[in-house]
């Protein structure tokens, strides 16, 4: 592949999480899997939030546990600008943030810090994919 390209699939792993990112499948749609060995989630399209190219900082957050009443869990995944080289794949280093939501239906309990971070450092390639 002649030139310089931007990758449309991140392959991660950290430890025992794993994290397939794509911005266009054959749908035309995002697609991004986590699995930590306990929660194992596929999500596509409008499930995933992605913040737009025009920003600083590119982001693509789903939703891993979901609760109804008590809060929920995500995972935001920093997409880091890469450019491959004549279009080869690249090996990468970005991060991950698991943010727990807490929410009590009560709305008296619902003070003090109500979101709570772990990054984890996220290793792998980047590469382009024809769909």
């Amino acid at each position: 592949m002649a030139g310089n390209a931007e990758p449309n699939l991140f392959q991660l792993t950290a430890r025992h999480l794993h994290v397939v990112f794509s911005t266009t499948g054959i749908d035309g749609k995002p697609h991004l899997s986590y699995d930590d060995g306990i929660t194992g989630t596929s999500s596509s399209g409008d499930q995933i939030r992605l913040s737009g190219p025009d920003t600083d900082l590119q982001t693509a957050t789903v939703t891993i546990r979901p609760t109804v009443d008590t809060g929920s869990t995500t995972f935001t995944l920093l997409v880091p600008r890469v450019v491959l080289p004549g279009g080869a794949p690249t090996t990468i280093h970005t991060v991950g943030i698991i943010t727990g939501h807490r929410h009590s239906p009560i709305l008296a309990l619902n003070v003090g810090q109500l979101d709570s971070y772990r990054a984890v450092a996220l290793s792998g390639t980047a590469c382009i994919v024809q769909f």
